[in-house]
């Protein structure tokens, strides 16, 4: 096989792109793909990650052979929603993304259909193709979704997830406490509180549950990402997930699905009442209530660019 590093379309999309100040420009040549992974930070919100580093992309020195042009730009655009450098109501210009990823119009047309059905991006007369906005209604919708899902999957996980790996995970739960109380760093809580949803979601016993919560985790990453719930939920989450390993250790279905309900829902609230705060402070509606025309003028005008 040729190396297709070295073909003229690559040298081409270096070109073009290397240096490029534009939030899109990544050189595709490096990209092997974006190896992203599920990870909840200590707020409760689903992050999903390389896994060298959270939040960010894994990037390889190695041809991209894997994935269709499309799906590529579809990985790269999604990733700058998900981490907030393309903001909601941003523009996307097809002849932009065209000339700067050095590609024909057909796999930017195929990216931005896939971003459109999943409900990332959305396309309104006169604007063209802009970043989804994000609503009160849009976030309840999708963290009431996960809450369901995880609730059960944490009922389920209490009897599958074999006694060695919980009360290890609860070790290392401690040590985290010990360290946080000691006055270390909130972000160590990042990494444990990985480990419990993963877990929970590892043992579900349940595939169709499973890719549920696949499904919805980019949904629940741009929710999280956009409210910026995670410094003001450390310290209350630590409790939640006490809770949550308290009843795993116990093996109890009905208290550790509980203990996620409550864990879950607070998480939910906090990103409401932040979304809530800021319709008040710019002197708009609650996106939940309201006229519907009045509604859709405000989100035409949130979206316009400057």
């Amino acid at each position: 096989m040729p190396d297709v590093s070295e073909t003229p379309w690559r040298r081409r999309v270096a070109r073009r792109v290397l240096g490029s100040r534009n939030p899109l420009a990544i050189p595709i040549r490096r990209l092997t793909s974006l190896t992203i992974g599920v990870m909840c930070d200590a707020s409760g919100i689903i992050c999903w990650n390389s896994s060298s580093a959270r939040g960010s992309t894994m990037v390889r020195e190695e041809p991209l052979v894997t994935k269709g042009l499309g799906d590529q730009l579809h990985d790269i655009i999604l990733s700058r929603i998900l981490e907030g450098t393309l903001r909601p109501g941003e523009r996307l210009v097809p002849a932009t993304l065209r000339a700067d990823f050095g590609v024909s119009i057909t796999p930017v047309r195929d990216a931005l259909h896939q971003l459109k059905r999943a409900g990332f991006v959305q396309v309104r007369p006169r604007e063209g193709v802009t970043v989804s906005l994000l609503n009160a209604k849009r976030a309840r919708d999708v963290l009431d979704m996960r809450i369901a899902l995880e609730t059960l999957a944490a009922r389920n996980a209490a009897t599958c997830a074999p006694p060695g790996e919980v009360a290890e995970l609860d070790r290392r739960f401690g040590e985290a406490a010990a360290r946080l109380s000691r006055g270390g760093d909130e972000k160590i809580l990042d990494t444990i509180d990985w480990a419990i949803h993963e877990l929970v979601v590892r043992y579900a016993d349940n595939e169709l549950l499973q890719q549920a919560l696949r499904t919805i985790h980019h949904h629940v990453q741009w929710v999280g990402g956009i409210a910026g719930v995670g410094a003001r939920r450390v310290r209350r989450s630590f409790g939640e997930h006490r809770e949550i390993m308290k009843a795993l250790l116990r093996r109890d279905p009905e208290a550790a699905g509980e203990a996620m309900r409550r864990h879950l829902t607070n998480t939910k609230d906090t990103v409401l009442r932040y979304l809530e705060n800021v319709t008040a402070s710019s002197g708009q509606k609650s996106p939940t209530r309201g006229n519907s025309r009045r509604k859709k003028a405000e989100a035409r005008k949130v979206a316009s660019p400057a």
